[in-house]
């Protein structure tokens, strides 16, 4: 699978390495939206109260904000593919603790189906 794939398509199933794969990608995503807007943040407060750029920091912080929740959105969904389950329940993620929780142990720690399923081939090639 490739990585716009990975990131970007809601159909088939990954599992748990490319899951992880996945997760790292997007933490370094946040991590570099965060350094963008922070550096353009601050270039234009040395311009003065007056210098209008903390509108854009903000526009590419929440256009960064965005592609990384589809991302995150995108991997898990495929993972509980791999689970045999909806892509919706990725809604147990609102649910406070406890979907943090489930999607944890669920997504990160448990194998997928052996063998096809409703969603697709084993990603993982058996022995």
């Amino acid at each position: 699978m490739s990585l716009m794939q990975l990131l970007w398509s809601f159909q088939g199933r990954i599992g748990r390495g490319q899951f992880w794969k996945g997760i790292l990608i997007i933490i370094g995503l946040w991590l570099l939206i965060s350094i963008v807007a922070g550096g353009v943040d601050a270039a234009t407060r040395s311009a003065g109260p007056n210098g209008g750029m903390g509108v854009v920091a903000s526009i590419i912080a929440l256009i960064g904000f965005i592609a990384a929740v589809v991302a995150q959105l995108a991997v898990e969904v495929k993972r509980f593919h791999d689970r045999g389950k909806s892509g919706w329940w990725v809604l147990i993620a609102l649910v406070p603790l406890i979907g943090a929780i489930w999607i944890l142990v669920e997504l990160g720690c448990l194998e997928g189906d052996q063998g096809p399923n409703a969603y697709g081939p084993n990603p993982v090639p058996t022995v």
